[in-house]
């Protein structure tokens, strides 16, 4: 099968199946497309891949044995947008997804790249990673607004064959984008993980770890104060923060220092997520976030994976799901410094049962979360398809 994605792509995790990478820009902070492309190529597949970025002036190629990756002009100014309603990155899109003839297109997100897939109908699944409608209630940017506007006119109308990351997302997107028909749901996924180490003692955590960023929806000034609360009862506790905004000297550390809530908290930046868990023993260290919201929640499975006991929101979107209702792990209100708190004090104090409920979080991941199982959705949804294509 030849399949062509349409989407936001970290191009660095694809470098090795190119021929020639001279040039190759960054591409965007995303690498879930990039797991997915490896794992199908991996199976035999042909893939295309339909990007841009703001680093090339007209569209470039870099191929590779099963790999084509074709990235296309993007504008940098937001009203540039509005004057054309991103007529010039689809057209763009367009004419390459056309000249790659795939059998069928994966696109993601339901804004330009879907709408540059839709136009060229060629058969094509849609995957709805976030509420337009939500995200601009949530964020309260103009810019937001008027994305959620575009999506809803422009691409929700031509939507025929959907997959939504989580039940909360399907939900959602109908209940917002008064999206009527019938969806699938796929989550996202990770590389298979290691196999169990022996531990040679028990736990025993004394730092939490938060892979977040600084802005409202991610609600990193309630964790500040929630942190320092726990630390009347645990003194020699710490945090951890990784995320953009959150590196030394950052707006986050600003903040924290202007409310007397710095100590004990170590502003780590942005890293890799591979480097983050690596670095930490997960007999010592439980990862929590007060994310507000989450379409899905891969810093949740990321974590899982390495056997971090886990923190989250019961009313943050997806979190409770992915967290099996708290079976997986430990849910508070994300509003409330007190409950964050006091889930903290809780596992801090009963380290035992943290542990158990990290093992079945490592499970519910090799059950329902590698990317190998999500790609054998993903593959049944394009067959399924392209057999009622060719019936018609």
């Amino acid at each position: 099968m030849h399949i062509a994605f349409c989407s936001p792509c970290s191009l660095l995790h694809l470098k090795d199946l190119l021929d020639d990478t001279t040039d190759l820009p960054e591409g965007y902070a995303y690498p879930q497309a990039a797991l997915l492309i490896r794992e199908m190529i991996q199976r035999g597949h042909q893939v295309s891949l339909v990007t841009n970025s703001l680093c090339v002036s007209q569209p470039k190629r870099w191929s590779g044995p099963n790999l084509t990756i074709i990235c296309t002009p993007r504008r940098k100014r937001a009203i540039e947008f509005l004057k054309d309603l991103y007529r010039t990155e689809v057209r763009h899109m367009r004419k390459a997804l056309l000249d790659c003839q795939p059998d069928i297109i994966q696109a993601n997100w339901c804004y330009e790249f879907a709408d540059a897939a839709l136009s060229t109908r060629i058969p094509c699944v849609v995957t709805i990673r976030d509420s337009p409608w939500r995200i601009a209630r949530m964020m309260k940017h103009p810019y937001r607004w008027f994305r959620a506007l575009y999506s809803s006119t422009f691409v929700v109308p031509r939507l025929k064959h959907t997959v939504c990351i989580s039940q909360y997302m399907q939900d959602e997107f109908k209940k917002l984008s008064f999206y009527t028909k019938s969806s699938v749901i796929i989550p996202n996924g990770v590389p298979t993980p290691k196999v169990a180490p022996i531990w040679s003692e028990g736990p025993n955590y004394k730092q939490l770890l938060s892979v977040t960023e600084w802005n409202d929806r991610k609600n990193v000034k309630r964790l500040l104060a929630a942190f320092q609360q726990s630390r009347n009862a645990f003194p020699d506790l710490k945090l951890f923060l990784y995320g953009r905004g959150l590196e030394p000297g950052g707006p986050g550390e600003c903040w924290a220092n202007e409310n007397n809530l710095q100590e004990q908290v170590c502003f780590m930046g942005y890293e890799q997520v591979q480097k983050i868990y690596s670095a930490y023993n997960p007999l010592e260290t439980l990862f929590i976030s007060t994310t507000l919201e989450e379409s899905f929640g891969n810093i949740f499975i990321e974590a899982m994976s390495h056997r971090f006991p886990c923190l989250g929101g019961k009313c943050s979107g997806a979190v409770p799901w992915i967290l099996n209702d708290g079976a997986c792990g430990f849910l508070f209100d994300a509003e409330s410094v007190e409950s964050i708190s006091q889930n903290s004090n809780h596992c801090l104090e009963h380290p035992s049962e943290c542990h158990v409920k990290a093992e079945l979080g490592f499970q519910r991941v090799l059950s329902e979360f590698t990317i190998s199982s999500v790609v054998d959705k993903y593959l049944t949804f394009y067959q399924k398809i392209l057999n009622q294509n060719a019936k018609l």
